[in-house]
């Protein structure tokens, strides 16, 4: 990965990469209740919702990948 030639990667492991990353961004989150235990945030945590819930990790992946959310707004906007 990260363009180096000659490597070859499965889908499963770019799959595998970009839960990695995404489960690495997520600092925090309440009320989260899955088989009747409310889930603590941590990473391997994150993992588990974003395997067992699709639309929340397209939601989660939606956030990152928009650059506004990481650009402090003008004062005098």
């Amino acid at each position: 990965m990260g363009g180096r030639r000659g490597v070859s990667i499965t889908a499963d492991e770019l799959d595998n990469d970009s839960l990695d990353l995404l489960a690495a961004c997520t600092l925090g989150w309440s009320g989260f209740v899955v088989d009747g235990s409310e889930l603590e945030c941590n990473t391997e945590n994150a993992r588990r919702l974003y395997r067992q819930f699709p639309w929340l990790r397209e939601q989660a992946q939606q956030y990152i990948d928009d650059r506004a959310n990481f650009l402090k707004t003008s004062p005098t906007s």
